[in-house]
């Protein structure tokens, strides 16, 4: 990160604890669950989710992990930051840009 930071990328800091990372967790559970997460079929983020496993803390709080096993799980984890970020974004009303439109 210091190399892009140095180019000129713009980094943002993402907690990986379960504050951080309970919502988008979920979120993509719940992508998972309701067949909506769409990858391609991607052979190896299909394998690291195969290899991810969930942990809740006593709050109901869940976050991604490998637990002990020596397989990657960096594809979803990828998916949960992205989540998190596009959480993160405002979300504009349409009527506040363009106004009521009556039929």
């Amino acid at each position: 990160s210091v190399e892009l930071t140095e180019e000129g990328a713009s980094m943002v800091s993402t907690g990986m604890g379960y504050a951080s990372l309970s919502a988008p967790s979920k979120h993509l559970e719940a992508l998972v669950l309701s067949n909506r997460l769409r990858h391609g079929n991607h052979p190896v983020l299909s394998w690291n989710m195969g290899n991810v496993i969930t942990e809740q803390d006593a709050a109901g709080n869940i976050k991604p992990s490998k637990a002990r096993s020596k397989d990657r799980i960096d594809g979803c984890m990828a998916l949960v930051l992205a989540i998190s970020r596009a959480m993160l974004r405002e979300q504009k009303s349409i009527y506040k840009e363009r106004g009521l439109t009556v039929i």
